[in-house]
């Protein structure tokens, strides 16, 4: 197997063409479908789906993640021997929540530590899992415990959420008179607040705010009652400029960190200090 008909295969998927694809690696349409063609033969089995864009099959996702994997590899071979000082990217896909309570301290210690920059594709941690299936991302943040094949899982930890208002509006908020803010409509701990609040109409007037940290900035501000993740409004809730309205959390989500199954020192770095940054954020 050739290490550039694997990276043929990465710029099919990168950019949904074989003729982007060829624009990109600086050859022909006909080269690119030549390497793909061979790829499958090697292979023995169809990797892509030609339709426009074009769409990786289960087995052609497989092997994409076993050509990142070896791309993140041979980048850090260059550069144990002079060859590259280029500082590289690593994909990670993070749930909002979390990139807006946790994660950037994660992000600031693997940097400094690898000098290698983050790419963060922020979407709800029940999706986070399909993007490490399709190759689009090294690792993922995610509910889901089980692990995909050539990938490991990690327990970070338990995420709670607090449904939250200003003091001054705490208890409209719990005769249902105050809006319940949502992030989108599939938005699972606000729904499981309402669902527990008996004495709070399911009824409630709701609006949507699709950003964690605009949310907490118009609770704080009294436009409505949210549900937020504990460590965002940890110092809040302390100091009083925020209260919850039950005594107990709304939700409790369990967090597993995917990733690829790697000897990488990037990855082994990432997974570290995701580790290390949700623990603090957990003790504050």
């Amino acid at each position: 197997m050739d290490l550039r008909d694997l990276a043929t295969l990465v710029a099919i998927a990168e950019n949904g063409s074989l003729e982007a694809a060829a624009r990109t690696l600086h050859v022909t349409a006909s080269a690119v479908s030549q390497r793909l063609a061979k790829l499958e033969d090697s292979f023995g089995d169809l990797l892509i789906i030609r339709e426009q864009p074009t769409r990786l099959t289960m087995s052609g996702e497989a092997l994409l993640r076993t050509a990142r994997q070896i791309d993140l590899l041979l980048h850090e071979a260059r550069q144990q021997v002079g060859q590259v000082t280029e500082t590289g990217m690593i994909t990670v896909a993070v749930h909002h929540d979390s990139l807006a309570a946790w994660f950037v301290p994660a992000m600031i210690m693997f940097q400094a530590e690898t000098n290698r920059m983050l790419e963060i594709l922020a979407v709800d941690h029940t999706r986070t899992r399909s993007l490490l299936r399709a190759g689009s991302v090294a690792a993922a943040i995610s509910s889901d415990p089980d692990p995909l094949p050539g990938c490991e899982v990690d327990p970070i930890g338990v995420l709670r959420y607090w449904a939250v208002s200003s003091p001054d509006k705490a208890i409209s908020a719990q005769e249902g008179t105050l809006p319940v803010i949502f992030f989108e409509k599939e938005d699972t701990p606000t729904s499981a607040a309402l669902s527990r609040k008996t004495n709070s109409p399911l009824s409630a007037v709701r609006c949507y705010i699709p950003s964690v940290a605009d949310i907490e900035a118009a609770v704080m501000h009294g436009a409505g009652w949210a549900v937020l993740p504990e460590p965002l409004i940890a110092d809040k809730l302390a100091k009083g400029g925020l209260v919850a309205l039950d005594d107990e959390p709304a939700l409790e989500i369990s967090l597993f960190l995917h990733s690829w199954r790697s000897e990488s020192r990037a990855i082994k770095s990432l997974r570290n200090a995701i580790q290390q940054a949700f623990s603090a954020a957990a003790k504050r």
